[in-house]
């Protein structure tokens, strides 16, 4: 079985080729929130709503078993 922040990290990679995916557990030890900074070149010119909707849309089920998701920065 597989680990949350390893089924985070695969889901960017498959969603998000060439990304680089920046994952910090902001939990304080329970794991069950995380912050995700994808840098991708695919996000070049998308406004900071569409991506969060994008991230939003791809990791939808791994949310569902989080406290809280945060996308860190702004990054593209």
């Amino acid at each position: 079985m597989s680990s949350l922040p390893d089924d985070i990290k695969l889901k960017a990679e498959a969603e998000f080729p060439g990304c680089q995916v920046f994952l910090d557990d902001i939990s304080g030890g329970c794991g069950a929130m995380y912050r995700v900074t994808l840098v991708w070149d695919g996000f070049e010119g998308m406004n900071r709503l569409k991506k969060h909707q994008r991230v939003n849309a791809a990791f939808k089920a791994e949310i569902a078993k989080m406290h809280a998701f945060e996308q860190g920065g702004d990054a593209h």
